[in-house]
């Protein structure tokens, strides 16, 4: 399949950081339950990182995993509601799943690297039985670690996620909407970012503002979810919804920034002429204008 062409770089006003977040929101609750559905679906297959070999194919396959995220939402911006097939759609569509695959990799690279930069000389404080007990979810096994070598875990997890977020913010929409090759997506994110810096800025602050007093009351539900009965049953699921709305306010403002900046309004033609007969229409009228 060849190419597209690489769309130009609109440059977003301040105020449009907001407004991506609002834009999710609206698109989040448009078509609530089905995005809901596909969220779980995901986190149900990131799960699945923790089998051997298996779960690395998954972690090539997040960038992937998030395209169809984000298909969805551009599903529901044209009034369709969303199959909870299409999170896997990118994992075989010809042309565009081996670079959603090699940007994987790239990403996985990136976060070992990381890892290894700033985490070298304390790795040895992570024995076996750390280990198994942080990854059955004991918080507790962190109060074994040395201080500094925790500093040092969330340094090495923050600059992980930054780089990588910054190489994959806009490669992964550019690859899914726009069929460009990998190298290409990745360039042109990049610059999109640095263009579009005022807007993300002020989206950062907006997220920080919410999530502060969020965080809050996150810390005392966890607190009734570590506890025992039908109130720890209670919290806990309501923590977990709570984190997968998070997570779609994010993907949806993704999509919504990507959709304002290179101009996305359409699925990738060979898909969206597969969905045109069988999809499911929602009843309410197309208002995706508004969020143009």
């Amino acid at each position: 399949m060849t190419p597209l062409q690489p769309p130009e770089i609109h440059r977003a006003a301040a105020a449009s950081g907001l407004a991506w977040l609002l834009q999710s929101l609206a698109l989040l609750q448009r078509q609530a339950a089905s995005l809901l559905l596909i969220a779980v679906l995901m986190q149900l297959m990131i799960s699945l990182t923790r089998i051997p070999l298996l779960g690395f194919l998954v972690v090539l396959a997040l960038p992937a995993l998030t395209a169809g995220i984000l298909e969805a939402f551009a599903q529901a911006a044209q009034g369709t509601r969303p199959r909870i097939s299409v999170l896997l759609r990118p994992l075989t569509t010809p042309g565009r799943a081996g670079s959603l695959f090699g940007l994987g990799a790239i990403l996985f690279l990136v976060g070992v690297l990381t890892a290894a930069m700033v985490m070298s000389g304390g790795v040895q404080q992570l024995d076996a039985e750390t280990i198994t007990r942080l990854e059955q979810g004991d918080v507790a096994a962190l109060s074994d670690l040395d201080p500094a070598f925790i500093q040092r875990m969330l340094l090495a997890f923050a600059l992980g996620m930054a780089v990588s977020g910054t190489l994959s913010y806009f490669a992964i929409p550019l690859i899914w909407f726009h069929g460009l090759p990998l190298w290409s997506a990745l360039a042109l994110g990049v610059r999109a970012l640095i263009k579009n810096w005022l807007p993300f800025i002020v989206m950062t602050l907006c997220l920080a503002a919410v999530m502060l007093p969020l965080s809050f009351v996150g810390t005392m539900v966890m607190g009734l979810a570590s506890g025992e009965g039908l109130m720890s049953s209670v919290a806990m699921v309501l923590l977990l919804i709570a984190i997968l709305f998070i997570q779609l306010v994010l993907f949806g403002a993704q999509y919504c920034s990507a959709r304002q900046v290179f101009r996305v309004e359409q699925p990738p033609r060979e898909i969206a002429s597969t969905e045109e007969d069988d999809s499911p229409k929602n009843d309410s009228p197309d208002d995706d204008d508004q969020f143009v």
